[in-house]
């Protein structure tokens, strides 16, 4: 079986660049940066034929030792790099060293190139790819070259390809592409290309040497390792889609803080925050961290915006942030169900950040991956009007937010 690897060029460069987006003067749209850039790009290639370096050796860091690995396995033919500079590049490719990028953090992006209109990296990702490849769609030409193509792509990268994995008929993706992606990025992949993202939580790391520049190449070297046929591949996007969706809701289930005050008074009585946490390790519970038990402990006390600190509140609300991203359920056929849901999710808002304000539309937003079907969880309007007529059921507190009603849950409940 013949395997492509899809993944994504470097920050970190071992030459420096002849080409670079801080030389290009600002223009009105896209096409005619595309056009100064496609040229720039042509003209070093001509004049520095000599200093052109494949992606190997012009891309450095973690991530390109772990692509350099999994080159050895499956053929350096087979290595497909996204870029925004060169678009789609193969790993024997020659290419002149360059700087291009869109990212807006970094000193000389492309926004600061484009100022009649709104810098699109999935429209970038066409006009560079025709000028450079004579391809508006390359990942789709792919496809007929290889059996299957793997990711391994952070979320800045899949932003260029979005569109490019749409032209794909949708039954190939969820037999021929295959990109691992964490389960909290589910919630920003259009629905039509779920087939093709495998999502993941943290067990499916386990055991894997990662640091924060090589995990999507990390993972993308496990699903490889573990195949050998385009079933292999099947079934297991099938068994991590499975284990995702029978996990439990990150600050829904997994620790009931109530039931816990409950049961052990001694924590809440206790005078700080770090003598509540030594008594729960002496008692032996399981209390999720100290910044996320501290959220909750200072929460339940009314002391969350006179003593939380910024990195409680913080992660407080990214426990909230995983739930409303990542357990979604996807199939409502009636208002029971969905009421029995929106119970799953006071209650999250309750033990992760009691303190959060909430709409209708942040709840429509809230659920994807429990369900397996692939339903949506129904609009805005339905969800407000389970929220309006049972809020007192679920211990809810309306706020009269004018255009919006706001919801927080009630502390007395």
């Amino acid at each position: 079986m013949n395997i492509s690897l899809l993944t994504s060029c470097t920050v970190t460069r071992n030459f420096e660049p002849i080409v670079r987006i801080a030389d290009a003067p600002i223009f009105g749209t896209m096409t005619e940066l595309c056009d100064w850039w496609a040229g720039a790009m042509r003209e070093a290639t001509s004049e520095h034929a000599e200093s052109r370096k494949t992606p190997g050796e012009l891309y450095a860091g973690a991530s390109f030792t772990v692509v350099t690995e999994i080159a050895q396995q499956i053929g350096h033919d087979n290595i497909f790099i996204v870029t925004g500079g060169v678009g789609l590049s193969r790993h024997t490719d020659k290419i002149v060293p360059y700087d291009f990028t869109s990212d807006k953090k970094m000193e000389h992006n492309a926004h600061q190139h484009v100022t009649g209109e709104k810098f699109i990296p999935h429209v970038w990702w066409e006009k560079i790819n025709v000028h450079l490849h004579n391809s508006k769609t390359p990942i789709n030409a792919l496809l007929s070259k290889t059996d299957i193509i793997v990711g391994a792509l952070p979320k800045a990268f899949i932003k260029y390809i979005i569109h490019d994995l749409e032209q794909i008929p949708r039954e190939e993706l969820g037999r021929r592409v295959f990109i691992p992606i964490p389960r909290s990025m589910m919630g920003s992949v259009p629905k039509i290309l779920h087939d093709a993202f495998v999502p993941y939580d943290i067990s499916y790391t386990e055991g894997l040497s990662i640091t924060r520049n090589d995990k999507p190449q990390r993972v993308a070297q496990k699903f490889i390792d573990s195949i050998s046929s385009m079933e292999d591949a099947m079934e297991l996007a099938k068994s991590m889609r499975d284990q995702v969706a029978s996990a439990l809701p990150v600050g829904v289930e997994e620790i009931d803080y109530a039931q816990m005050f409950e049961d052990n008074p001694e924590l809440l009585a206790a005078p700080t925050v770090e003598s509540a946490i030594h008594t729960a390790k002496v008692l032996g519970i399981k209390f999720g961290g100290r910044h996320r038990f501290a959220g909750v402990w200072r929460g339940a006390q009314g002391r969350v915006e006179v003593s939380a600190s910024a990195a409680e509140k913080k992660a407080a609300a990214s426990a909230l942030g995983a739930v409303i991203k990542t357990a979604r359920p996807k199939n409502f056929v009636n208002e029971d169900l969905l009421l029995q849901q929106l119970g799953l999710f006071v209650d999250a808002v309750r033990t992760t950040n009691p303190d959060f304000i909430f709409t209708a539309k942040e709840v429509a937003q809230w659920g994807s991956y429990v369900y397996p079907d692939d339903k949506v969880i129904g609009t805005a309007n339905k969800i407000a009007h389970v929220l309006n007529y049972h809020a007192e059921y679920l211990g809810l507190v309306k706020l009269d937010g004018g255009s919006a009603i706001g919801y927080r849950v009630s502390k007395e409940t």
